[in-house]
């Protein structure tokens, strides 16, 4: 019995002090495994960048683009899980077959036989991957006249007139200088409702490939990235016209400029980035802004008047930051969040200033064999603070209009049901209003189309007839409290149809541009 004891207690001394031994050594276990994986990733990005050298240096050596690899016909997979099956030739893809990018995700990178044209230059290689032009005309009525129907369908690229519009032409070219960056110009022709043409450049812009895998830097003329609906080209929105909040804060053209940006994805378990940046100020497309005295005389924002030239320095630049987040939810399901501000000085004086914020939603949940449903809300508001000003006041003396705040904002919300690839149905409810006296002009807010309350209800229903080619109809119910009784009614009523087509050689979709 005694030996059974001492030899009970010699094991529990031996497993006591083998206990921290084993510990340590699973501790070590860890901390190899880890080292491992990541040598591993090291491994794999210098095996990338090597090939990606080869692959420029024998092209260099042909004179030539590198001919494409073999594609396969059959069903297939990218490396991030999208399945993909062909579809006949001028057929859209199968319904549940050919997916569409959740928010935040980038499209693919062409394969090489979808690439337009490319030559070594150096130690890249210079590529042209698409050329598009894109169609969007729209025929419609509405039961007022056509001063109402400019004032309530203020976007630029809205359906804006009873009968036939043609809402744009787009001309694109998509490119790049692998491995370095991407490059993107888009030129606008529009028929204005008066008939006339107006040419415009809407974007051009060099956005570098990402850096250390995390960052990437854009510089020139591009859309603003507020909110979900600005940094989107019109021809890729689901309805007809830009949301009346949009148009109010952004004027026609939307929030675009000649500036700089950086993007950062953080280190999240989700998907998450901020963008940060700065714009020129100037223009019809800084509308809160230092705008124009042609923008300013068309609609000057609270009736004051433009005034120039009182900004210098740094202090005449729009800074913007964004931040957004995807999150999925299981079972295909997915959410993305984000909140965007603009910050800058205005036309009303030296010490005018404007802060823009908004919060953005979308809520995409797969419906099994019925398709998808998304949800879609965005909320803005605007802060414009005028600047004091004096004026003779007709009897001799000086007038003053003190410094004030005008608070304008608004928010659109959307249910869309993509029943199939071919079929879309939804609706869309916004509404706009405002805080903060006008001066000059009208006898009040209400009374102001930029500034009065506003509400619109537009039902839809997309009908994608061939693979690059939608028809949309669109109803649109309004309440406007600018339209004035007996001589208007404060609710009109219009519906369009609008026909989109697209053309192009290369791959599909802007370089640069994230869905």
């Amino acid at each position: 019995m005694r030996g059974f004891v001492r030899g009970g207690f010699a094991a529990l001394l031996l497993a006591g002090t083998a206990w921290p031994a084993l510990a340590q050594t699973d501790r070590e276990r860890l901390q190899l495994m880890e080292k491992t994986v990541q040598d591993l990733l090291r491994r794999d990005e210098d095996r990338e960048k090597k090939v990606q050298a080869l692959e420029a240096e024998v092209a260099r050596l042909r004179g030539r683009r590198l001919p494409a690899a073999p594609r396969k016909t059959d069903e297939h997979k990218h490396d991030h899980g999208h399945e993909h099956r062909p579809a006949a030739p001028g057929q859209p893809p199968a319904p549940g077959r050919h997916h569409v990018h959740k928010p935040g995700e980038k499209p693919h990178e062409p394969h090489e036989d979808e690439i337009v044209w490319s030559t070594p230059v150096g130690d890249g290689v210079l590529k042209l991957r698409r050329i598009g032009l894109d169609i969007d005309g729209a025929f419609g009525w509405t039961t007022t006249n056509q001063a109402n129907v400019e004032r309530l369908f203020a976007g630029g690229h809205d359906p804006r007139r009873n009968g036939f519009t043609l809402r744009s032409v787009e001309l694109s070219f998509s490119g790049s200088y692998d491995p370095y960056f991407d490059a993107f110009v888009n030129i606008v022709y529009q028929l204005t409702p008066s008939g006339e043409s107006k040419i415009e450049l809407e974007e051009a812009w060099f956005q570098s490939k990402k850096l250390w895998n995390i960052a990437s830097l854009k510089a020139g003329l591009f859309l603003t990235p507020f909110g979900l609906i600005n940094p989107v080209h019109s021809h890729e929105w689901d309805f007809q016209t830009q949301p009346v909040i949009l148009s109010r804060l952004f004027g026609e053209d939307g929030h675009r400029g000649v500036g700089f940006q950086a993007k950062l994805d953080l280190p999240t378990p989700w998907k998450s980035h901020v963008i940060v940046g700065l714009q020129n100020a100037e223009g019809e497309t800084q509308a809160s802004f230092l705008a124009s005295s042609e923008f300013y005389e068309e609609r000057p924002i609270g009736g004051y008047a433009f005034r120039s030239g009182e900004t210098n320095g740094l202090a005449k630049l729009v800074y913007f930051v964004r931040f957004a987040n995807v999150f999925a939810l299981g079972n295909g399901s997915s959410l993305q969040v984000g909140a965007s501000g603009l910050f800058g000085p205005n036309a009303t004086g030296s010490r005018g200033r404007t802060v823009i914020w908004g919060a953005d939603a979308t809520l995409i949940v797969p419906a099994g064999n019925a398709g998808r449903v998304r949800v879609i809300a965005e909320f803005l508001q605007r802060h414009f603070r005028v600047d004091e000003r004096q004026f003779d006041d007709g009897a001799g003396g000086v007038a003053v209009l003190p410094r004030q705040m005008l608070i304008d904002f608004g928010f659109h919300a959307a249910v869309l049901w993509d029943i199939t690839e071919r079929w879309t149905v939804g609706t869309r409810y916004e509404f706009a209003s405002s805080r903060g006296e006008r001066v000059n002009t009208f006898t009040s807010n209400g009374a102001d189309p930029f500034r009065g309350n506003r509400h619109r209800v537009s039902p839809l229903v997309v009908w994608r007839f061939a693979r690059l080619a939608r028809v949309s109809v669109q109803y649109n119910y309004d309440h406007a409290m600018f339209l004035m009784p007996p001589a208007d009614r404060r609710s009109q009523h219009s519906a369009f149809v609008n026909l989109h087509w697209n053309f192009g050689l290369g791959a599909n979709g802007h370089a640069g541009h994230e869905h």
